[in-house]
This record gives structure tokens, C-alpha cells and sequence, in this order.
């Protein structure tokens, strides 16, 4: 049996080590933020910031954001999960997004 160690926050530079770097949950949750589709008219009037999620999908299933949320005036259909706040619903659909609408197909 071999004998690893745990150094989190770096690299260690050892063979003989795991080497580990953790997140705050505020970082885990700005990493999530850039994946909302976020209402045009948001973006207009300044309330939020684009996030990385473009109306144009790749092609190749690796190049696609790994997680998906969907946000806007109406209820998203079919979501895993969905929640009303300041008059916006926001959710996570059960299904790939469409490119176009933004919503599952």
C-alpha cells in the first residue's frame, strides 16, 4: 500500500501527494451565475451582467456549458425546479435548451 498526502492550495510538486484546491461557496455560486440566460430587458436597463451563455450553442457536446438556467417573464415548462422572484421566473430544465428561445425543446 502506498502513502499519499492531501496539500490543498497549490501544487506540491510531489509524485507522492494529491494536491487540492477548494472553493468558497461564493465562488462555487458566481461559477453558476454566469450560466442564467438572462432577459434581455435586464441587460438593457443595466440590472444584471451578460453571463457566458449565448444564444448560438456549439456544435460539439464538450464545448456546451455544463449547466443551464433558464429566466424570464413566464414559468419555464417542464423544469426540474422552478421559482418566482421579483416578478421573474427563474429555473432548470429537464431538457437540452433550445438555441432560439432559450427555453427546453
Amino acid at each position: 500500500m502506498q502513502k499519499l498526502s492531501v496539500f490543498y492550495g497549490g501544487s506540491s510538486g510531489r509524485d507522492d501527494a494529491i494536491d487540492m484546491t477548494t472553493r468558497s461557496m461564493l465562488q462555487v455560486m458566481r461559477e453558476l451565475a454566469a450560466f442564467v440566460r438572462v432577459p434581455e430587458s435586464d441587460l438593457a436597463q443595466g440590472r444584471v451582467a451578460p453571463g457566458l451563455v449565448s444564444d448560438v450553442q456549439p456544435e460539439e457536446p464538450a464545448s456546451k456549458p455544463p449547466l443551464a438556467i433558464l429566466c424570464g417573464d413566464a414559468a419555464p415548462k417542464d423544469a426540474y425546479v422552478a421559482v418566482h422572484y421579483g416578478g421573474r421566473w427563474s429555473g432548470f430544465p429537464t431538457r437540452t435548451s433550445s438555441p432560439s428561445t432559450g427555453s427546453p425543446s
